[in-house]
């Protein structure tokens, strides 16, 4: 075969190989980026339920408060649950609103970013119910339960042991400070001890994890497939 042919022939199966090598590497980051999404799927339709649960208990409980907008342990420890639910409400919306509006289409390393700022936020939410919860567990209960009954429970248990109630609130507006403090300390800084980035990220759903660890096979195998 002449040079030229031979040439001409190398380069042309060289094209076809780069074109298999492009169609092969874009399927492969199709079946990665749809894992991704089928892994969040579940994810949003949790977070969304759980705030719409959210927003049902506050249709409950707000109009109670506000009928007893008169009476200080309503406006103070009822007040807090309302406080409490509304953050627990915008958190679980916030997430759903990130997570639908991850950009599949871009770069992955951005996608890597959204999803770590995901994760961030997700971090944020359970704080913020764990410790918020430690305040208002005690009057969200009363509430709910003078929703279904009709009686004045809140007002009753503080008429016959205020003392006790006043201190259950002020014992979790303790702990709510010094575990807001901790967690700012210890597991929300960026140069976190390997031990305090292991309990922040087992304290954060599977779902993110999984997707994240695809989208680093994805990035290790586009690093890899780089010329």
């Amino acid at each position: 075969m002449p040079h030229d042919d031979f040439e001409a022939s190398w380069k042309k199966h060289g094209a076809m190989l780069e074109r298999s090598l492009a169609i092969d590497e874009r399927v492969l980051s199709e079946l990665l980026l749809k894992k991704v999404r089928r892994t969040l799927t579940p994810y949003v339709v949790f977070h969304a339920f759980e705030a719409l649960v959210g927003v049902v208990a506050l249709l409950v409980c707000a109009p109670i408060v506000f009928l007893h907008r008169a009476e200080p342990v309503y406006v103070v420890l009822g007040g807090a649950v309302i406080v409490h639910m509304g953050g627990f409400v915008a958190f679980g919306f916030d997430l759903v609103r990130r997570s639908v509006g991850l950009d599949y289409g871009g770069p992955v390393a951005a996608l890597q970013t959204d999803l770590a700022q995901l994760r961030t936020v997700e971090f944020r939410a359970f704080r913020w119910a764990l410790l918020g919860g430690v305040v208002t567990w005690l009057p969200a209960v009363l509430l709910l339960l003078e929703a279904l009954s009709g009686a004045d429970l809140l007002a009753r248990v503080a008429d016959r042991s205020a003392a006790w109630l006043w201190a259950n609130g002020a014992f979790g507006l303790a702990l709510l400070w010094i575990g807001r403090w901790w967690s700012k300390r210890y597991l929300e800084r960026a140069d976190a001890a390997p031990w305090a980035r292991r309990l922040r990220d087992g304290l954060t759903g599977r779902a993110l994890k999984r997707a994240r660890t695809d989208l680093d096979d994805l990035a290790r195998f586009r690093r890899d497939d780089a010329p």
